[in-house]
């Protein structure tokens, strides 16, 4: 029967690199050895369109590497893998494939993904196919050690799965340092051959001084510079952020389901142990994403002349700055501006900020790097500060909370975020809550450079509106393009979807929207709202029409229903509990209005649709039957009378 092990039942001769580097041999035996650790994965996303939210994009296959890690989540059966965030971020589908039995794919979900590192877990919806699967081909899972140790010259092997190999690719080398990427601490792998790409997310190995494996990181290719995989070079997460993650899933699953302990003690107690494991799988496939929160200050190199005239201190980095949003801000006590970082958690820091990591063979890092060490990064951290010559001690986490969320903001996994992609439109103009997303695009096409400002964390702080799409050919687009921020709607300031929803409708018969920069666009309200219910619920291609705000609306008079006269509009208008006989005749002005501007759009698209299944009628005469779908517009549109 197939069992889930830490190590292979092989693992006595699995080999140990004996001068440096592994034999042709001896790497043959350890593919074999791994090829029930390292699995392919492979994802469906669907990018999004970031300024007409409402089209629908090309579905992006997406392809990497994973293994099986120990882990005290879940029972033996029920392997946890790691594998890269950016192999699986946003992902509507996951499938996990063991090239060793085969071409069988089993499903799977993303209970966690921690973008910062690179970094996801990957669970099987159904572990006891798998389970199945092995026991049939006699096979067992080799669950692989985390053990984050690193030193120069380390001696490892990154391994993975590519699109062009079916095999197992293996590449050895020795650690040679660490280097950021982007925003990501890596180290670095000079390889013997070139590494190839693709494998991102594949376990990097070493020995233990008993021969056994153990994984100390997880090869990554996220923000690699194209100049460096033209080389024998690869980068990896080191392995502390991999058990970091396993701890906090640890921690969130113990929240949702209860203790291992617990789990085990209730199947126990069962009669029917197989019911009670079945019973057990039927989790809700949740997905969470790791979120620390960012220094959000701004540091500089301390000079001679800054430690003279600070009042008495000699060492650390300069805190010039530090945002609302700052972890610093919440430290007890708080650690004030115009101050020096003396160390972390006992690490001393220079004048540039950096200090020794011995999670990084005690090279130079910097504080942020450091602050991300620790085996529970919600853990309190220590930091010990200089201000005006005086020394102070002081706690700090960077843990997660709501007063770090920007304004304006990143966002990742925007299809697990319900208001990402949350939209307004009228009159022609989409807007949305703008995001950083709206500006790396908006950048990207070098039309744009202002928009810049906008990458300055000081200015993200508060959020605004954003102007994603105009459509052509209309009043609006006259005036204003995508790029451009909202001021105010109807005369009210607004910053958000929430604001411009309050304030959508107006006081009097135009609806007016202005920019930051003071272009105002104003159109007659109850035509361009009778237009939009229209379109909307006649033409399925142009339902995102009927956004919240339009839907709210139609209380001034129109139901939605095309097939209402205005008569009817009229009279749900009026339909009301309140007493005051003021609104009531208000409201009736307001419907009124509507209905006639409803009547007169209507009797406009009917011309229009009569004139064109005339026009093809003469021009299909010969046909028995007219065109479908031209009888159908005109039925529709006739409807409307």
């Amino acid at each position: 029967m197939a069992k889930f092990l830490g190590l292979p039942s092989s693992a006595a001769t699995t080999p140990s690199p004996q001068n440096g580097e592994l034999t042709a041999q001896e790497l043959d035996t350890l593919q074999k050895s791994l090829e029930t650790s390292v699995v392919k994965i492979q994802a469906v996303a669907v990018p999004p369109n970031w300024f007409q939210p409402y089209l629908k994009g090309q579905e992006t296959q997406l392809s990497g590497s994973g293994f099986a890690v120990m882990s005290r989540v879940g029972d033996q059966e029920d392997p946890v893998f790691i594998t890269g965030a950016q192999t699986v971020q946003d992902a509507s589908s996951v499938q996990v494939q063991f090239p060793r039995l085969g071409t069988q794919l089993f499903d799977a979900y993303v209970p966690m993904t921690w973008a910062d590192f690179d970094l996801a877990i990957v669970r099987l919806k159904s572990p006891q196919k798998l389970a199945a699967a092995l026991e049939n081909q006699t096979e067992e899972m080799q669950l692989l050690d985390v053990q984050p140790d690193l030193h120069y010259g380390l001696q490892v092997v990154a391994s993975g799965y590519t699109d062009e190999h079916p095999a197992l690719t293996l590449n050895q080398g020795a650690i040679i340092g660490s280097q950021d990427i982007n925003g990501l601490t890596c180290f670095g792998i000079n390889t013997t051959v070139q590494a190839p790409p693709g494998i991102g997310g594949g376990p990097v190995l070493a020995f233990s001084q008993n021969k056994s494996l153990r994984l100390v990181g997880m090869r990554t290719d996220a923000g690699q510079p194209q100049a460096v995989q033209t080389k024998n070079r690869t980068f990896a997460v080191p392995a502390v952020h991999v058990a970091q993650l396993l701890e906090q899933y640890a921690t969130q699953e113990a929240k949702t389901h209860g203790s291992v302990e617990q789990q085990v003690s209730s199947l126990v107690a069962k009669s029917n142990a197989t019911a009670a494991i079945n019973e057990s799988r039927s989790r809700t496939f949740q997905h969470e994403e790791v979120q620390l929160a960012h220094i959000n200050a701004v540091t500089i190199e301390a000079s001679s002349s800054l430690y003279e005239s600070s009042g008495g201190c000699s060492q650390g980095v300069f805190l010039s700055r530090i945002l609302e949003t700052s972890p610093l801000r919440f430290a007890r006590p708080e650690v004030p501006e115009r101050s020096f970082l003396l160390s972390v958690n006992n690490i001393t820091l220079d004048n540039l900020g950096m200090g020794q990591a011995k999670e990084l063979f005690d090279a130079p890092a910097h504080f942020e790097t450091l602050l991300d060490m620790l085996d529970n990064p919600m853990d309190p951290v220590s930091l010990r500060v200089c201000y005006k010559g005086k020394d102070s001690s002081h706690k700090m986490t960077m843990a997660w909370r709501d007063e770090y969320e920007p304004g304006i903001k990143f966002v990742r996994e925007p299809h697990f975020s319900k208001s990402a992609l949350d939209y307004e439109a009228f009159a022609g103009v989409t807007l949305m809550q703008m995001s950083l997303n709206h500006v790396y695009q908006l950048l990207s096409t070098g039309q744009y450079p202002t928009m810049g400002s906008w990458l300055v964390p000081k200015n993200q702080l508060k959020p605004r509106l954003l102007i994603t799409h105009v459509e052509p050919e209309t009043y609006a687009s006259h005036l204003i393009s995508p790029g451009m921020l909202v001021e105010s709607i109807n005369g009210a300031n607004v910053s958000t979807l929430s604001d411009f929803r309050e304030h959508f409708e107006p006081s009097g018969k135009a609806w007016t929207l202005e920019t930051d920069q003071g272009v105002l666009v104003s159109v007659p309200f109850h035509d361009a709202l009778a237009k939009q219910l229209v379109q909307g619920s006649t033409l399925d291609e142009m339902s995102y029409l009927l956004t919240p705000a339009v839907k709210k609306a139609q209380r001034l008079g129109s139901s939605g229903n095309t097939s209402d006269t205005p008569a009817l509009a009229t009279s749900t208008a009026l339909q009301t509990d309140d007493g005051s006989k003021d609104l009531q005749v208000h409201k009736a002005q307001q419907a009124v209005a509507f209905a006639a501007a409803a009547e007169k759009l209507a009797l406009e698209a009917k011309a229009q649709v009569i004139a064109i299944t005339q026009n093809l009628s003469v021009a299909n005469k010969d046909q028995q039957e007219p065109n479908q779908r031209s009888k159908g517009l005109r039925a529709s549109f006739l409807s409307i009378r």
